[in-house]
């Protein structure tokens, strides 16, 4: 019995420290004062690789989100830190609103070009497979996460015009990986401008006692002779600002 009585004591103890949020400092425990001052800003923290080694990858058991990306040694990378002031917020209404990919239609982003704001993707749908693409409708709000799952996508881009994702989704009981590859060429005016599989996207979502955590990191490679003429940091950039976006509008 005394023995009993001890191991319920022990449980006890220990109950508080499952099942809690972690802060940002234990996610990311190496970031600078400046850096987490901008982590908490409207802003967020953005880095790319003009400013040199990167990748913050995300402290946890087991994960290292940034090996697909390191690995590829994309010529251009920029990453995305930012914590939203919002509590209450479940794991599974964050997986919800990435499930809602037609709500990407339509969001704009600044183009300096034309000096306007304009809709970064005309168009947004989920469709059957690789290989299939015809349109499938969004699906139905869940109550539990799947544990993984593949998804297709078209994104009418307007610059790159139809584009095509594999989205690969990975849940946990305290966040969401959310992996987005080309599987067909982004062209330019027909031209091919990143190649099958050279666009490599990545989507770390975990609630925090400070609020809602996102973390994104994008890497890809292009010719030379592009590069002249377009700021791939740049547009990789605006594409991650889009899509955190689409997140927080989804969880409001």
């Amino acid at each position: 019995m005394k023995k009993l009585i001890l191991i319920l004591y022990v449980i006890y103890l220990t109950l508080p420290s499952f099942g809690q949020e972690r802060a940002l400092s234990d996610v990311f425990p190496y970031l600078d004062t400046r850096q987490k001052t901008a982590v908490f800003s409207k802003d967020g923290l953005a880095l790319s690789s003009k400013e040199g080694k990167l990748f913050l990858s995300p402290v946890s058991a087991g994960l290292n989100m940034t090996e697909g990306i390191s690995r590829r040694n994309y010529p251009y990378v920029t990453e995305y830190l930012i914590v939203l002031p919002f509590k209450g917020i479940r794991l599974v209404d964050i997986y919800n609103a990435l499930g809602r990919i037609r709500d990407l239609k339509g969001r704009l982003y600044h183009s300096a070009t034309k000096n306007q704001d304009i809709p970064l993707f005309e168009d947004a749908t989920r469709i059957m497979s690789d290989k299939k693409t015809t349109p499938v409708p969004d699906p139905d709000k869940v109550l539990v996460m799947p544990k993984s799952e593949t998804i297709f996508i078209r994104l009418k881009d307007s610059n790159f015009g139809s584009s095509y994702y594999r989205a690969e989704i990975l849940t946990s009981q305290d966040s969401i990986i959310c992996t987005l590859t080309n599987f067909r060429s982004l062209n330019f005016f027909f031209v091919p401008v990143i190649r099958e599989n050279n666009f490599s996207a990545q989507l770390y979502v975990e609630p925090v006692s400070e609020g809602i955590l996102i973390y994104s990191i994008a890497g890809t490679n292009v010719s030379d002779f592009v590069a002249k003429y377009v700021d791939m940091n740049s547009a990789i950039k605006k594409r991650l600002d889009v899509l955190d976006a689409w997140i927080v509008d989804g969880i409001k």
